[in-house]
């Protein structure tokens, strides 16, 4: 398979080793979708996506912080008291990965780790995330704040990752995609709604600023579970 987007100045497949190297991969993923299930469709479609993004992007160094203390909702404790202030405790997380300025630290995305978004669908389609604890530097092609393809710097072909935005839907990202791929859009568009990092980082703690378990008592998480880019619940416990 030898994909016809349009190869962008200065995009990451200017490289042609690494521009040969996708093709050979998405020659390999076609014959085994041809004649696998739906796991081997979707590892093609991502391997696609993949490369549309690094035929459309150059690489960009970023920063990123990954694994948290987040707040959740303790169950037994909810039924037994019905209090909502008490029924929220500090659980490790490790779902997201949010990416950070290199210059000024300033969250400007989050993105879903691939394991913890492919285990969705049953046993990981990648074995390694290539996300350390608590945090690092990468190299990304596409938008943090919707799609990405992220690896370490300098890493070889197959240390390159495909991530979404946890706050994006699927529909819009498919369509940007397809944009990019027939040369209609050179980028992808803007995320549609705006992400309040600050306001979600209010029930939350990085491993990269707290990396045992808080002492103080896990925050009333309920705004936050509920929270929706640009519609941001704003109600507090009495």
């Amino acid at each position: 398979m030898t994909p016809a987007d349009p190869i962008r100045p200065g995009s990451a497949l200017t490289d042609g080793n690494l521009r040969a190297a996708k093709i050979a991969e998405l020659d390999v993923l076609e014959a085994a979708a041809a004649g696998g299930g739906s796991k081997q469709k979707r590892i093609l479609k991502q391997a696609r996506d993949t490369y549309s993004l690094l035929a459309a992007y150059p690489w960009q160094r970023v920063n990123y912080r990954f694994g948290r203390w987040q707040a959740e909702q303790t169950g037994w404790k909810y039924l037994i008291s019905l209090s909502l202030w008490d029924s929220y405790h500090w659980a490790r997380s490790v779902d997201v990965f949010q990416l950070l300025d290199p210059y000024t630290g300033a969250p400007i995305g989050e993105l879903s780790a691939p394991s913890f978004h492919y285990s969705m669908w049953g046993k990981p389609d990648v074995e390694d995330d290539l996300l350390h604890e608590p945090g690092g530097a990468l190299e990304i092609a596409g938008d943090p704040t919707s799609l990405v393809a992220y690896r370490p710097f300098g890493g070889s072909p197959d240390t390159i990752r495909f991530a979404k935005s946890p706050w994006s839907t699927v529909f819009p990202q498919i369509k940007a995609i397809e944009l990019l791929r027939t040369g209609q859009a050179d980028r992808l568009p803007p995320a549609g709604q705006p992400v309040d990092y600050a306001y979600l980082d209010m029930y939350r703690a990085w491993f990269a600023d707290e990396p045992n378990k808080p002492a103080r008592k896990a925050p009333w998480a309920g705004v936050a579970i509920l929270y929706r880019p640009g519609d941001r619940i704003t109600r507090r416990p009495k």
